[in-house]
């Protein structure tokens, strides 16, 4: 398993992983390719966030994504 940083330009890769497993059990959400790109390219692009995909090969396998929320006394990291 090799893992790289997340940046903007496998946005589209990342997109149709997460629609894949966004539409199934349990989820069986109806998201498009441009909706989960919109979604997962605003939280990458955000200056706070932070994110790690996940390579097998040439496979994508999976990715997680999430950023910082601030509480009252720290900053807390939310997937």
């Amino acid at each position: 398993m090799e893992y790289r940083i997340i940046d903007i330009s496998m946005l589209n890769e990342m997109a149709n992983l997460f629609i894949d497993s966004c539409t199934c059990e349990p989820w069986l959400e109806s998201w498009t390719e441009d909706t989960a790109a919109k979604r997962l390219e605003r939280s990458i692009k955000s200056e706070i966030s932070y994110g790690i995909r996940a390579y097998r090969g040439d496979n994508l396998d999976g990715f997680i994504l999430g950023d910082f929320e601030r509480l009252c006394n720290r900053m807390e990291f939310v997937i």
